[in-house]
């Protein structure tokens, strides 16, 4: 039947050889023309075709699932979280990986961030949490452009006995004569006129009865590691240099071993068996802060109990004088009195004149000169008499110490 005008009909027609449109069949169901009848352009509805508006924008869809590659020029979350998760394993198989590339900035812009979060291992198994690796974007074309900075987190463990994921942060290598990137960790600044700057925290994980891991800084291919402040060790820690590793000093280093030092700052490590150095005490008067009242005047330096003085000398910088016809007498002491220099007037012999002098304990006569103390005992002078009115020297004590 050919039609040449338009026909109106009154009821439904039920077609049952199928329905033509300029010589072409629809094969689409009822159904399936039916799901074309939407509400309004724009707004997805329940298991109705979509269909954007005049913006070529869709609002209200749940859940979109594509097994390629989707390309948008931007994805915003808005007020909900924006998932974009590989595929979880079946079995003992490996999740699906995710992989993110941030937009490429034009001209002198910035390259797009990423943050990327990895897959937590099995709820119920031992599997450890997914690998977080991220490049931060490579500089353009220009001679001056910087690469991307790259910020990465490790993953905490939530099982029992689970590893904590570990954090590595790599700069970037440079091309021909150009500067590595620096791996930089920095606080946070403060901005207000009375706030505090953030710290910088480098720490191992906590073990729950395991073993805790160390903290190492450079431990392979640095040539050293540069402090520009003061470093503070809690009271119960101490710094641990490995294998060859040498303490510098104001661009000094320290070749003594350990225990060199120990014995050097630690005065009854003298009474151990072994190689030793002897000790020197040096205690020094000065009339210009020690004044020069009658009675004793304590050094501030101590030797240990058990200490042997077996020699040493009296230097004197600067002749001592006293009151009247310099008949102030001056003694040093250390365990009992006169034992070091007995007092001697000024005037009466030259022990106080600029020079170095003896005292008591001889070096080539230890066994009748050497004092050997009881007790912790201060190295003490004592001026006699008549007051002191100028003078400064300086006693050398040599000593070993015995049990």
């Amino acid at each position: 039947m050919t039609a040449l005008h338009r026909i109106i009909f009154r009821k439904g027609i039920n077609i049952l050889t199928g329905l033509w449109l300029d010589s072409t069949q629809v094969t689409a169901s009822a159904a399936e023309l039916n799901a074309l009848d939407i509400t309004a352009a724009g707004t997805a509805e329940a298991s109705k075709a979509v269909v954007a508006d005049a913006n070529i924008d869709v609002a209200g869809l749940r859940n979109v699932t594509a097994t390629g590659t989707v390309t948008a020029g931007a994805v915003a979350a808005n007020d909900a979280a924006l998932d974009i998760t590989g595929k979880a394993a079946v079995a003992a198989g490996n999740g699906g990986a995710v992989a993110l590339v941030a937009g490429r900035a034009h001209t002198n812009g910035v390259g797009g961030a990423i943050s990327a979060t990895a897959g937590a291992g099995s709820a119920t198994g031992t599997g450890a949490g997914g690998e977080a690796s991220m490049v931060a974007g490579a500089s353009g074309g220009g001679a001056t452009g910087n690469g991307g900075e790259a910020k990465l987190t490790g993953g905490a463990a939530a099982s029992t006995n689970g590893n904590g994921g570990a954090a590595t942060i790599a700069a970037g290598a440079a091309t021909g004569t150009g500067t590595g990137g620096a791996a930089s960790v920095t606080g946070g600044a403060s901005a207000g006129g009375t706030g505090t700057a953030g710290g910088v925290v480098i720490d191992a994980g906590a073990a729950a009865g395991g073993t805790g891991a160390a903290v190492s800084i450079a431990p392979t291919n640095a040539t050293g590691v540069t402090i520009g402040q003061t470093v503070t060790l809690a009271a119960d820690k101490n710094l641990l240099l490995q294998g060859t590793g040498k303490l510098s000093l104001a661009g000094t280093t320290v070749d003594a071993t350990a225990d060199e030092i120990n014995k050097a700052a630690d005065a009854t490590a003298l009474a151990a068996d072994g190689l030793l150095r002897m000790g020197v005490a040096r205690a020094t008067y000065d009339f210009a802060s020690d004044a020069g009242e009658l009675g004793a005047i304590g050094s501030g330096v101590t030797l240990p109990d058990n200490a042997i003085v077996i020699g040493g000398f009296v230097d004197v910088v600067t002749t001592c004088q006293s009151e009247g016809a310099d008949a102030g007498t001056m003694a040093i002491s250390v365990q009992g009195a006169n034992d070091i220099v007995a007092a001697v007037a000024i005037s009466a012999a030259t022990d106080w004149d600029a020079g170095l002098h003896a005292i008591v304990p001889k070096s080539n006569a230890p066994e009748t000169t050497g004092i050997k103390l009881t007790a912790a005992r201060e190295i003490t002078f004592t001026i006699g008499t008549q007051k002191f009115t100028a003078g400064k020297f300086t006693v050398f004590l040599h000593y070993v110490v015995g049990d």
